[in-house]
Protein backbone atom coordinates (compact mmCIF):
# COMPACT_ATOMS: atom_id res chain seq x y z
CA UNK A 1 0.00 0.00 0.00
CA UNK A 2 2.84 2.41 0.85
CA UNK A 3 4.43 1.72 -2.54
CA UNK A 4 1.14 2.77 -4.13
CA UNK A 5 1.12 5.96 -2.02
CA UNK A 6 4.73 6.79 -2.98
CA UNK A 7 3.80 6.62 -6.65
CA UNK A 8 0.64 8.69 -6.24
CA UNK A 9 0.04 12.44 -6.66
CA UNK A 10 2.64 14.47 -4.77
CA UNK A 11 0.11 16.83 -3.19
CA UNK A 12 -1.58 13.91 -1.36
CA UNK A 13 1.42 11.66 -0.81
CA UNK A 14 2.51 12.86 2.64
CA UNK A 15 -0.99 12.88 4.16
CA UNK A 16 -1.85 9.39 2.88
CA UNK A 17 1.53 8.00 3.92
CA UNK A 18 1.24 9.37 7.45
CA UNK A 19 -2.27 7.96 7.85
CA UNK A 20 -1.02 4.49 6.89
CA UNK A 21 2.08 4.83 9.06
CA UNK A 22 -0.10 5.63 12.05
CA UNK A 23 -1.92 2.31 11.65
CA UNK A 24 1.29 0.43 10.91
CA UNK A 25 3.03 1.84 13.99
CA UNK A 26 0.26 0.53 16.22
CA UNK A 27 1.10 -3.04 15.19
CA UNK A 28 4.86 -2.99 14.41
CA UNK A 29 6.65 0.16 15.57
CA UNK A 30 10.17 -0.91 14.58
CA UNK A 31 9.29 -1.75 10.98
CA UNK A 32 7.21 1.40 10.64
CA UNK A 33 10.13 3.56 11.78
CA UNK A 34 12.58 1.68 9.56
CA UNK A 35 10.42 2.70 6.62
CA UNK A 36 9.81 6.27 7.84
CA UNK A 37 13.52 7.15 7.94
CA UNK A 38 13.86 6.26 4.25
CA UNK A 39 11.16 8.68 3.08
CA UNK A 40 12.23 11.52 0.79
CA UNK A 41 12.28 14.49 0.57
CA UNK A 42 13.54 15.59 3.98
CA UNK A 43 10.40 17.49 4.96
CA UNK A 44 8.27 14.38 4.31
CA UNK A 45 10.73 12.19 6.19
CA UNK A 46 10.55 14.46 9.25
CA UNK A 47 6.77 14.31 9.13
CA UNK A 48 6.73 10.52 8.78
CA UNK A 49 9.17 9.88 11.63
CA UNK A 50 7.22 12.29 13.84
CA UNK A 51 4.01 10.30 13.33
CA UNK A 52 5.70 7.02 14.28
CA UNK A 53 7.67 8.49 17.18
CA UNK A 54 4.57 9.92 18.87
CA UNK A 55 2.97 6.46 18.96
CA UNK A 56 6.25 4.83 20.03
CA UNK A 57 6.64 7.30 22.91
CA UNK A 58 3.18 6.59 24.24
CA UNK A 59 3.64 2.80 24.10
CA UNK A 60 7.30 2.44 25.10
CA UNK A 61 8.98 5.73 26.08
CA UNK A 62 12.28 4.14 27.09
CA UNK A 63 13.00 2.44 23.77
CA UNK A 64 11.72 5.52 21.92
CA UNK A 65 14.26 7.62 23.81
CA UNK A 66 17.08 5.25 22.83
CA UNK A 67 16.12 5.68 19.19
CA UNK A 68 16.10 9.48 19.53
CA UNK A 69 19.55 9.43 21.16
CA UNK A 70 20.89 7.36 18.25
CA UNK A 71 20.06 10.11 15.75
CA UNK A 72 22.34 12.95 14.74
CA UNK A 73 22.17 16.54 13.50
CA UNK A 74 18.84 18.09 12.64
CA UNK A 75 17.06 14.72 12.95
CA UNK A 76 18.20 14.48 16.57
CA UNK A 77 16.90 17.95 17.36
CA UNK A 78 13.51 17.50 15.65
CA UNK A 79 13.02 14.01 17.11
CA UNK A 80 13.87 15.20 20.61
CA UNK A 81 11.18 17.89 20.46
CA UNK A 82 8.61 15.39 19.13
CA UNK A 83 9.53 12.87 21.83
CA UNK A 84 9.33 15.34 24.70
CA UNK A 85 5.99 16.76 23.57
CA UNK A 86 4.50 13.26 23.26
CA UNK A 87 5.99 12.14 26.59
CA UNK A 88 4.58 15.18 28.39
CA UNK A 89 1.06 13.90 27.67
CA UNK A 90 1.67 10.67 29.61
CA UNK A 91 4.66 11.29 31.90
CA UNK A 92 5.16 15.06 32.33
CA UNK A 93 7.60 14.69 35.24
CA UNK A 94 9.90 12.47 33.16
CA UNK A 95 9.54 14.78 30.14
CA UNK A 96 10.65 17.70 32.30
CA UNK A 97 13.62 15.79 33.71
CA UNK A 98 14.83 14.89 30.20
CA UNK A 99 14.36 18.47 29.00
CA UNK A 100 16.37 19.89 31.88
CA UNK A 101 19.13 17.33 31.31
CA UNK A 102 19.28 18.32 27.64
CA UNK A 103 19.46 21.97 28.59
CA UNK A 104 22.67 21.27 30.44
CA UNK A 105 24.11 19.33 27.49
CA UNK A 106 24.65 20.27 23.89
CA UNK A 107 22.87 18.09 21.33
CA UNK A 108 19.10 18.07 20.99
CA UNK A 109 18.30 21.06 23.21
CA UNK A 110 15.66 23.43 21.89
CA UNK A 111 14.18 26.39 23.74
CA UNK A 112 10.67 25.32 22.74
CA UNK A 113 10.90 22.02 24.64
CA UNK A 114 10.29 23.49 28.11
CA UNK A 115 7.24 25.28 26.75
CA UNK A 116 5.91 22.08 25.16
CA UNK A 117 6.16 20.18 28.44
CA UNK A 118 4.40 22.78 30.59
CA UNK A 119 1.72 23.62 28.05
CA UNK A 120 0.76 19.95 27.84
CA UNK A 121 1.08 19.44 31.59
CA UNK A 122 -1.08 22.45 32.47
CA UNK A 123 -3.79 21.25 30.07
CA UNK A 124 -4.19 18.14 32.24
CA UNK A 125 -3.11 19.25 35.72
CA UNK A 126 -2.30 22.98 36.02
CA UNK A 127 -1.69 22.90 39.77
CA UNK A 128 0.96 20.19 39.45
CA UNK A 129 2.54 22.02 36.52
CA UNK A 130 2.65 25.24 38.56
CA UNK A 131 4.30 23.46 41.48
CA UNK A 132 6.97 22.05 39.17
CA UNK A 133 7.55 25.44 37.54
CA UNK A 134 7.94 27.14 40.93
CA UNK A 135 10.62 24.60 41.87
CA UNK A 136 12.79 25.46 38.86
CA UNK A 137 15.82 27.70 39.45
CA UNK A 138 15.47 31.32 38.37
CA UNK A 139 16.26 31.83 34.72
CA UNK A 140 14.99 31.51 31.17
CA UNK A 141 13.63 27.97 31.61
CA UNK A 142 11.49 29.00 34.59
CA UNK A 143 10.06 32.00 32.76
CA UNK A 144 9.26 29.83 29.73
CA UNK A 145 7.54 27.28 31.96
CA UNK A 146 5.32 29.89 33.63
CA UNK A 147 4.47 31.52 30.32
CA UNK A 148 3.51 28.15 28.82
CA UNK A 149 1.26 27.04 31.70
CA UNK A 150 -0.54 30.39 32.09
CA UNK A 151 -2.70 30.05 28.98
CA UNK A 152 -4.08 26.53 29.57
CA UNK A 153 -4.61 27.18 33.30
CA UNK A 154 -6.38 30.50 32.72
CA UNK A 155 -8.68 28.80 30.22
CA UNK A 156 -9.71 26.29 32.88
CA UNK A 157 -9.75 28.48 35.97
CA UNK A 158 -8.65 32.10 35.43
CA UNK A 159 -9.15 33.14 39.06
CA UNK A 160 -6.94 30.34 40.37
CA UNK A 161 -4.28 31.09 37.74
CA UNK A 162 -4.26 34.79 38.61
CA UNK A 163 -4.13 34.06 42.33
CA UNK A 164 -1.04 31.87 41.85
CA UNK A 165 0.65 34.30 39.47
CA UNK A 166 0.07 37.16 41.94
CA UNK A 167 2.34 35.42 44.45
CA UNK A 168 5.32 35.46 42.08
CA UNK A 169 8.14 37.98 42.68
CA UNK A 170 7.60 41.32 40.93
CA UNK A 171 8.97 41.47 37.40
CA UNK A 172 8.06 42.60 33.90
CA UNK A 173 7.35 38.99 32.98
CA UNK A 174 4.94 38.65 35.92
CA UNK A 175 2.89 41.57 34.61
CA UNK A 176 2.74 39.96 31.18
CA UNK A 177 1.61 36.62 32.66
CA UNK A 178 -1.15 38.30 34.70
CA UNK A 179 -2.43 40.21 31.70
CA UNK A 180 -2.50 37.02 29.60
CA UNK A 181 -4.57 35.33 32.29
CA UNK A 182 -6.90 38.34 32.49
CA UNK A 183 -7.49 38.10 28.74
CA UNK A 184 -8.57 34.48 29.16
CA UNK A 185 -10.80 35.55 32.08
CA UNK A 186 -12.58 38.02 29.81
CA UNK A 187 -13.99 35.16 27.77
CA UNK A 188 -15.83 33.95 30.88
CA UNK A 189 -16.56 37.23 32.71
CA UNK A 190 -15.41 40.39 30.86
CA UNK A 191 -16.77 42.74 33.51
CA UNK A 192 -14.76 41.05 36.28
CA UNK A 193 -11.65 40.89 34.08
CA UNK A 194 -11.97 44.61 33.28
CA UNK A 195 -12.36 45.44 36.96
CA UNK A 196 -9.25 43.41 37.81
CA UNK A 197 -7.11 44.95 35.07
CA UNK A 198 -8.12 48.46 36.19
CA UNK A 199 -6.32 47.82 39.50
CA UNK A 200 -3.02 46.91 37.84
CA UNK A 201 -0.11 49.30 37.44
CA UNK A 202 0.43 50.82 33.96
CA UNK A 203 2.76 48.77 31.79
CA UNK A 204 3.78 48.04 28.19
CA UNK A 205 1.15 45.33 27.62
CA UNK A 206 -1.83 46.98 29.33
CA UNK A 207 -3.30 48.66 26.24
CA UNK A 208 -3.36 45.40 24.33
CA UNK A 209 -5.11 43.69 27.25
CA UNK A 210 -7.81 46.37 27.31
CA UNK A 211 -8.29 45.82 23.59
CA UNK A 212 -8.61 42.03 24.03
CA UNK A 213 -11.12 42.41 26.87
CA UNK A 214 -13.15 44.86 24.76
CA UNK A 215 -13.31 42.42 21.86
CA UNK A 216 -14.39 39.45 23.98
CA UNK A 217 -16.98 41.61 25.75
CA UNK A 218 -18.34 43.01 22.48
CA UNK A 219 -18.82 39.50 21.12
CA UNK A 220 -21.42 38.77 23.82
CA UNK A 221 -22.73 42.22 24.82
CA UNK A 222 -21.89 44.99 22.35
CA UNK A 223 -23.73 47.87 24.15
CA UNK A 224 -22.09 47.07 27.50
CA UNK A 225 -18.66 46.82 25.89
CA UNK A 226 -19.18 50.16 24.14
CA UNK A 227 -20.28 51.85 27.37
CA UNK A 228 -17.23 50.50 29.20
CA UNK A 229 -14.77 51.43 26.45
CA UNK A 230 -16.15 54.97 26.15
CA UNK A 231 -15.77 55.47 29.91
CA UNK A 232 -12.05 54.65 30.06
CA UNK A 233 -10.15 57.70 31.33
CA UNK A 234 -6.81 57.03 29.64
CA UNK A 235 -6.84 58.11 25.98
CA UNK A 236 -4.52 55.38 24.67
CA UNK A 237 -6.37 52.63 26.53
CA UNK A 238 -9.69 54.01 25.34
CA UNK A 239 -8.48 54.09 21.75
CA UNK A 240 -7.26 50.48 21.93
CA UNK A 241 -10.54 49.24 23.43
CA UNK A 242 -12.78 51.29 21.14
CA UNK A 243 -11.00 50.00 18.02
CA UNK A 244 -11.88 46.41 18.96
CA UNK A 245 -15.49 47.32 19.86
CA UNK A 246 -15.97 49.09 16.52
CA UNK A 247 -14.47 46.06 14.80
CA UNK A 248 -17.07 43.79 16.37
CA UNK A 249 -19.82 46.32 15.63
CA UNK A 250 -18.78 46.19 11.96
CA UNK A 251 -19.41 42.46 11.82
CA UNK A 252 -22.76 42.69 13.66
CA UNK A 253 -24.16 45.88 12.08
CA UNK A 254 -22.01 47.27 9.20
CA UNK A 255 -24.27 50.24 8.37
CA UNK A 256 -24.52 51.19 12.04
CA UNK A 257 -20.73 50.98 12.34
CA UNK A 258 -20.37 53.43 9.41
CA UNK A 259 -22.72 55.91 11.07
CA UNK A 260 -20.89 55.56 14.40
CA UNK A 261 -17.53 55.95 12.65
CA UNK A 262 -18.63 59.15 10.88
CA UNK A 263 -19.58 60.76 14.20
CA UNK A 264 -16.26 60.02 15.90
CA UNK A 265 -14.38 63.16 16.90
CA UNK A 266 -11.12 61.29 17.48
CA UNK A 267 -9.34 61.25 14.09
CA UNK A 268 -6.80 58.74 15.32
CA UNK A 269 -9.57 56.31 16.28
CA UNK A 270 -11.19 56.88 12.91
CA UNK A 271 -7.95 55.91 11.22
CA UNK A 272 -7.38 52.72 13.24
CA UNK A 273 -10.94 51.45 12.75
CA UNK A 274 -11.55 52.49 9.13
CA UNK A 275 -10.27 49.32 7.48
CA UNK A 276 -12.70 46.93 9.16
CA UNK A 277 -15.65 49.34 8.91
CA UNK A 278 -15.17 49.79 5.15
CA UNK A 279 -14.58 46.10 4.54
CA UNK A 280 -17.72 45.02 6.42
CA UNK A 281 -19.90 47.70 4.76
CA UNK A 282 -18.69 46.68 1.28
CA UNK A 283 -19.54 43.05 2.00
CA UNK A 284 -23.07 44.01 3.03
CA UNK A 285 -23.84 46.66 0.38
CA UNK A 286 -21.05 47.23 -2.20
CA UNK A 287 -22.84 49.97 -4.14
CA UNK A 288 -23.60 51.97 -1.00
CA UNK A 289 -20.04 51.46 0.21
CA UNK A 290 -18.62 52.91 -3.03
CA UNK A 291 -20.93 55.91 -2.76
CA UNK A 292 -19.84 56.48 0.83
CA UNK A 293 -16.17 56.25 -0.16
CA UNK A 294 -16.70 58.55 -3.16
CA UNK A 295 -18.09 61.29 -0.90
CA UNK A 296 -15.24 61.19 1.62
CA UNK A 297 -13.51 64.54 1.93
CA UNK A 298 -10.10 63.45 3.17
CA UNK A 299 -7.96 61.85 0.40
CA UNK A 300 -5.94 59.64 2.77
CA UNK A 301 -9.07 58.23 4.42
CA UNK A 302 -10.67 57.75 1.00
CA UNK A 303 -7.72 55.79 -0.32
CA UNK A 304 -7.58 53.53 2.75
CA UNK A 305 -11.32 52.89 2.63
CA UNK A 306 -11.16 52.07 -1.08
CA UNK A 307 -8.29 49.64 -0.51
CA UNK A 308 -10.19 47.92 2.31
CA UNK A 309 -13.46 47.67 0.34
CA UNK A 310 -12.00 46.75 -3.06
CA UNK A 311 -11.95 42.99 -2.61
CA UNK A 312 -15.56 42.75 -1.46
CA UNK A 313 -16.81 45.16 -4.15
CA UNK A 314 -15.00 43.31 -6.95
CA UNK A 315 -16.28 39.97 -5.70
CA UNK A 316 -19.88 41.20 -5.66
CA UNK A 317 -19.85 42.89 -9.09
CA UNK A 318 -16.52 43.18 -10.97
CA UNK A 319 -18.06 45.23 -13.80
CA UNK A 320 -19.43 47.75 -11.32
CA UNK A 321 -16.02 47.88 -9.64
CA UNK A 322 -14.30 48.42 -13.01
CA UNK A 323 -16.70 51.23 -13.91
CA UNK A 324 -16.02 52.93 -10.59
CA UNK A 325 -12.25 52.55 -11.06
CA UNK A 326 -12.53 54.34 -14.41
CA UNK A 327 -13.87 57.44 -12.61
CA UNK A 328 -10.83 57.68 -10.32
CA UNK A 329 -7.96 60.03 -11.12
CA UNK A 330 -4.63 58.47 -12.21
CA UNK A 331 -2.42 57.40 -9.34
CA UNK A 332 -1.59 54.62 -6.91
CA UNK A 333 -5.16 54.35 -5.53
CA UNK A 334 -6.60 53.58 -8.97
CA UNK A 335 -3.70 51.32 -9.83
CA UNK A 336 -4.18 49.27 -6.65
CA UNK A 337 -7.97 49.13 -7.12
CA UNK A 338 -7.59 47.84 -10.69
CA UNK A 339 -5.13 45.23 -9.45
CA UNK A 340 -7.68 43.94 -6.92
CA UNK A 341 -10.40 43.86 -9.58
CA UNK A 342 -8.14 41.84 -11.88
CA UNK A 343 -7.32 39.33 -9.16
CA UNK A 344 -10.96 38.76 -8.20
CA UNK A 345 -12.49 38.96 -11.69
CA UNK A 346 -9.84 36.62 -13.07
CA UNK A 347 -11.10 33.94 -10.71
CA UNK A 348 -14.60 34.33 -12.16
CA UNK A 349 -13.93 34.89 -15.88
CA UNK A 350 -10.34 34.93 -17.15
CA UNK A 351 -11.14 35.91 -20.74
CA UNK A 352 -13.37 38.83 -19.77
CA UNK A 353 -10.70 40.07 -17.37
CA UNK A 354 -8.01 39.86 -20.06
CA UNK A 355 -10.08 41.96 -22.46
CA UNK A 356 -10.80 44.53 -19.74
CA UNK A 357 -7.12 44.71 -18.65
CA UNK A 358 -5.97 45.25 -22.26
CA UNK A 359 -8.03 48.46 -22.36
CA UNK A 360 -6.59 49.94 -19.16
CA UNK A 361 -4.25 52.95 -19.28
CA UNK A 362 -0.61 51.83 -19.66
CA UNK A 363 0.25 52.96 -16.13
CA UNK A 364 -2.35 50.53 -14.67
CA UNK A 365 -2.10 47.69 -17.17
CA UNK A 366 1.06 45.92 -15.97
CA UNK A 367 -0.10 45.60 -12.38
CA UNK A 368 -3.52 44.35 -13.46
CA UNK A 369 -1.86 41.66 -15.56
CA UNK A 370 0.41 40.77 -12.64
CA UNK A 371 -2.69 39.91 -10.62
CA UNK A 372 -3.93 37.78 -13.51
CA UNK A 373 -0.66 35.99 -14.27
CA UNK A 374 -1.25 32.63 -12.56
CA UNK A 375 -4.79 32.24 -13.89
CA UNK A 376 -3.88 33.20 -17.46
CA UNK A 377 -0.67 31.18 -17.28
CA UNK A 378 -2.60 28.09 -16.18
CA UNK A 379 -5.30 28.46 -18.83
CA UNK A 380 -3.31 29.65 -21.85
CA UNK A 381 0.41 30.11 -21.16
CA UNK A 382 1.31 30.48 -24.85
CA UNK A 383 -1.26 33.23 -25.29
CA UNK A 384 0.08 35.00 -22.21
CA UNK A 385 3.68 34.81 -23.46
CA UNK A 386 2.63 35.91 -26.95
CA UNK A 387 1.09 38.99 -25.35
CA UNK A 388 4.33 39.76 -23.51
CA UNK A 389 6.26 39.47 -26.77
CA UNK A 390 4.26 42.40 -28.20
CA UNK A 391 5.27 44.74 -25.36
CA UNK A 392 8.23 47.02 -25.98
CA UNK A 393 9.07 47.83 -22.35
CA UNK A 394 8.96 44.53 -20.50
CA UNK A 395 10.37 45.96 -17.28
CA UNK A 396 7.01 46.33 -15.48
CA UNK A 397 6.00 42.80 -16.57
CA UNK A 398 8.79 40.80 -14.89
CA UNK A 399 6.50 39.34 -12.23
CA UNK A 400 3.95 38.38 -14.89
CA UNK A 401 6.61 36.68 -17.02
CA UNK A 402 7.93 34.71 -14.02
CA UNK A 403 4.51 33.45 -12.96
CA UNK A 404 3.46 32.39 -16.46
CA UNK A 405 6.75 30.66 -17.31
CA UNK A 406 6.91 28.78 -14.00
CA UNK A 407 3.30 27.64 -14.27
CA UNK A 408 3.85 26.50 -17.86
CA UNK A 409 7.03 24.58 -17.01
CA UNK A 410 5.29 22.72 -14.18
CA UNK A 411 2.22 21.86 -16.27
CA UNK A 412 3.85 21.22 -19.68
CA UNK A 413 7.63 21.40 -19.65
CA UNK A 414 7.91 20.14 -23.22
CA UNK A 415 5.63 22.85 -24.54
CA UNK A 416 7.46 25.55 -22.57
CA UNK A 417 10.86 24.39 -23.89
CA UNK A 418 9.56 24.19 -27.46
CA UNK A 419 8.26 27.74 -27.18
CA UNK A 420 11.81 28.99 -26.57
CA UNK A 421 12.65 28.33 -30.23
CA UNK A 422 10.26 31.12 -31.25
CA UNK A 423 11.57 33.76 -28.81
CA UNK A 424 13.61 36.39 -30.64
CA UNK A 425 14.32 38.71 -27.70
CA UNK A 426 17.67 37.52 -26.26
CA UNK A 427 17.06 38.94 -22.76
CA UNK A 428 13.58 37.43 -22.57
CA UNK A 429 14.88 34.06 -23.81
CA UNK A 430 17.61 34.00 -21.18
CA UNK A 431 15.14 34.80 -18.43
CA UNK A 432 12.69 32.16 -19.65
CA UNK A 433 15.40 29.48 -19.68
CA UNK A 434 16.08 30.05 -15.98
CA UNK A 435 12.38 30.21 -15.11
CA UNK A 436 11.55 27.03 -17.03
CA UNK A 437 14.39 25.17 -15.32
CA UNK A 438 13.13 26.40 -11.94
CA UNK A 439 9.55 25.39 -12.68
CA UNK A 440 10.63 21.94 -13.81
CA UNK A 441 12.76 21.47 -10.68
CA UNK A 442 9.69 21.76 -8.46
CA UNK A 443 8.24 18.60 -9.95
CA UNK A 444 11.12 16.73 -11.60
CA UNK A 445 14.60 17.96 -10.64
CA UNK A 446 16.24 15.24 -12.74
CA UNK A 447 14.56 16.51 -15.91
CA UNK A 448 15.31 20.09 -14.92
CA UNK A 449 18.99 19.18 -14.53
CA UNK A 450 19.05 17.67 -18.04
CA UNK A 451 17.46 20.81 -19.45
CA UNK A 452 19.85 23.14 -17.62
CA UNK A 453 22.84 21.09 -18.78
CA UNK A 454 21.66 21.36 -22.39
CA UNK A 455 21.69 25.16 -22.37
CA UNK A 456 24.56 27.09 -24.00
CA UNK A 457 27.46 27.88 -21.68
CA UNK A 458 27.21 31.27 -20.04
CA UNK A 459 25.32 33.32 -17.50
CA UNK A 460 21.92 31.95 -18.49
CA UNK A 461 23.02 28.36 -17.90
CA UNK A 462 24.71 29.28 -14.60
CA UNK A 463 21.49 30.85 -13.31
CA UNK A 464 19.44 27.85 -14.39
CA UNK A 465 21.87 25.42 -12.76
CA UNK A 466 21.92 27.44 -9.52
CA UNK A 467 18.13 27.43 -9.35
CA UNK A 468 17.85 23.69 -10.02
CA UNK A 469 20.53 22.78 -7.47
CA UNK A 470 18.90 24.93 -4.79
CA UNK A 471 15.52 23.24 -5.20
CA UNK A 472 16.89 19.73 -5.71
CA UNK A 473 19.18 19.96 -2.69
CA UNK A 474 16.23 20.89 -0.48
CA UNK A 475 14.43 17.69 -1.59
CA UNK A 476 17.25 15.19 -2.07
CA UNK A 477 20.75 16.58 -1.38
CA UNK A 478 22.50 13.30 -2.17
CA UNK A 479 20.99 13.16 -5.66
CA UNK A 480 21.79 16.83 -6.27
CA UNK A 481 25.37 16.15 -5.13
CA UNK A 482 25.81 13.36 -7.66
CA UNK A 483 24.87 15.77 -10.44
CA UNK A 484 27.13 18.56 -9.17
CA UNK A 485 30.09 16.15 -8.98
CA UNK A 486 30.15 16.12 -12.77
CA UNK A 487 30.61 19.89 -13.02
CA UNK A 488 33.98 21.34 -14.07
CA UNK A 489 35.76 23.51 -11.50
CA UNK A 490 34.58 27.10 -11.46
CA UNK A 491 32.13 29.51 -9.88
CA UNK A 492 29.08 27.49 -10.97
CA UNK A 493 30.34 24.41 -9.13
CA UNK A 494 31.39 26.38 -6.04
CA UNK A 495 27.96 28.03 -5.77
CA UNK A 496 26.21 24.69 -6.28
CA UNK A 497 28.32 23.04 -3.59
CA UNK A 498 27.44 25.78 -1.11
CA UNK A 499 23.75 25.23 -1.81
CA UNK A 500 24.07 21.48 -1.19
CA UNK A 501 26.06 22.02 2.00
CA UNK A 502 23.33 24.31 3.32
CA UNK A 503 20.77 21.54 2.97
CA UNK A 504 22.76 18.35 3.55
CA UNK A 505 24.54 19.54 6.73
CA UNK A 506 21.30 19.39 8.69
CA UNK A 507 20.32 15.96 7.36
CA UNK A 508 23.42 13.79 7.23
CA UNK A 509 26.76 15.54 7.85
CA UNK A 510 28.62 12.22 7.67
CA UNK A 511 27.44 11.52 4.12
CA UNK A 512 28.16 15.12 3.16
CA UNK A 513 31.73 14.85 4.46
CA UNK A 514 32.33 11.66 2.45
CA UNK A 515 31.17 13.49 -0.67
CA UNK A 516 33.39 16.50 0.03
CA UNK A 517 36.41 14.21 0.43
CA UNK A 518 36.09 13.29 -3.25
CA UNK A 519 36.86 16.87 -4.30
CA UNK A 520 40.32 17.35 -5.82
CA UNK A 521 40.22 21.17 -5.62
CA UNK A 522 41.34 22.45 -2.19
CA UNK A 523 39.58 25.83 -2.17
CA UNK A 524 36.17 24.42 -3.07
CA UNK A 525 36.57 21.68 -0.47
CA UNK A 526 37.73 24.07 2.28
CA UNK A 527 34.93 26.56 1.63
CA UNK A 528 32.37 23.75 1.73
CA UNK A 529 33.70 22.32 4.99
CA UNK A 530 33.73 25.76 6.56
CA UNK A 531 30.08 26.35 5.59
CA UNK A 532 29.17 22.91 6.92
CA UNK A 533 30.90 23.57 10.24
CA UNK A 534 29.18 26.93 10.61
CA UNK A 535 25.79 25.20 10.38
CA UNK A 536 26.25 22.10 12.53
CA UNK A 537 28.19 23.89 15.31
CA UNK A 538 24.93 25.50 16.42
CA UNK A 539 23.61 22.11 17.57
CA UNK A 540 26.66 19.91 17.84
CA UNK A 541 30.01 21.72 18.16
CA UNK A 542 31.78 18.50 19.18
CA UNK A 543 30.98 16.93 15.80
CA UNK A 544 31.85 20.18 14.02
CA UNK A 545 35.30 20.07 15.61
CA UNK A 546 35.98 16.67 14.06
CA UNK A 547 35.17 17.96 10.58
CA UNK A 548 37.33 21.07 11.01
CA UNK A 549 40.39 18.83 10.72
CA UNK A 550 39.49 18.29 7.05
CA UNK A 551 40.15 21.94 6.14
CA UNK A 552 43.55 22.12 4.44
CA UNK A 553 44.22 25.86 4.60
CA UNK A 554 45.82 26.65 7.98
CA UNK A 555 44.24 30.07 8.45
CA UNK A 556 40.80 28.86 7.35
CA UNK A 557 41.02 25.90 9.73
CA UNK A 558 41.96 28.13 12.66
CA UNK A 559 39.02 30.40 11.89
CA UNK A 560 36.70 27.38 11.94
CA UNK A 561 38.07 26.28 15.32
CA UNK A 562 37.44 29.76 16.74
CA UNK A 563 33.85 29.70 15.50
CA UNK A 564 33.31 26.27 17.06
CA UNK A 565 34.78 27.42 20.35
CA UNK A 566 32.56 30.49 20.51
CA UNK A 567 29.41 28.46 19.90
CA UNK A 568 30.44 25.63 22.24
CA UNK A 569 31.19 28.08 25.06
CA UNK A 570 27.63 29.36 24.73
CA UNK A 571 26.06 25.90 24.83
CA UNK A 572 28.23 24.06 27.33
CA UNK A 573 31.07 26.12 28.87
CA UNK A 574 32.61 23.28 30.89
CA UNK A 575 32.84 20.87 27.92
CA UNK A 576 34.08 23.66 25.66
CA UNK A 577 36.86 24.64 28.08
CA UNK A 578 37.97 21.03 28.34
CA UNK A 579 38.10 20.76 24.53
CA UNK A 580 39.98 24.04 24.20
CA UNK A 581 42.83 22.71 26.31
CA UNK A 582 43.79 20.33 23.49
CA UNK A 583 42.47 22.34 20.55
CA UNK A 584 45.01 23.12 17.78
CA UNK A 585 44.94 26.87 18.43
CA UNK A 586 47.69 29.23 19.67
CA UNK A 587 47.58 29.78 23.44
CA UNK A 588 46.93 33.52 23.07
CA UNK A 589 43.82 32.81 20.96
CA UNK A 590 42.58 30.28 23.52
CA UNK A 591 43.04 32.84 26.29
CA UNK A 592 41.16 35.47 24.29
CA UNK A 593 38.24 33.12 23.67
CA UNK A 594 38.02 32.25 27.37
CA UNK A 595 38.33 35.90 28.39
CA UNK A 596 35.26 36.90 26.39
CA UNK A 597 33.14 34.37 28.33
Amino acid sequence: MLQFVDSGPKEFRSAFRNALLQQWAESDIAVAMAYAVTVQPVVDRNSATSVVLKIWTRSDPNSALKWVESQGGAMRSASTTTYITALAAVQPEKALAITLALQNGTAGWDNSQISSVFKQWASDNPEAAATAAAALPAGVAKQQAIRALTGPWAQKDPRAAIQWLSLLPESRDKSQFLLAAATQWAAEDPSAAAEYVARLKPGPYLNNTYANIALKWAETDLPAAMTWAESLPDASMKNAAMSRVISEMSSQNPKGAVEYWQNLSDKRLQGTSLNEVAQAFAAQNPAAALEWIKNMQEPVMQREALSAASWQVALADPKMAAAFAATLPPGSARNEFNSRISSVWGGLDVNATIEWARQLPPEDRARAFDSLSLRWGSQDPKGAMDYVATIQDKGPYQHFISDVAMAWAQADAGGAIQYLDNVQDADLKSKLQTLIATGMAHGSPEEAAKFASSLPLGESQNKAISSVVGLWASQDPAAAARWVSSFPEGSAKQNAVQSIVGNWSDVDPGALSKWLQTFPEETTKDNAYYAMISRISYLNPETAAQYAESIQNTGRRASAYREIANRWLQLDPSAAKKWLQGAPLPEDQKALLLKTR
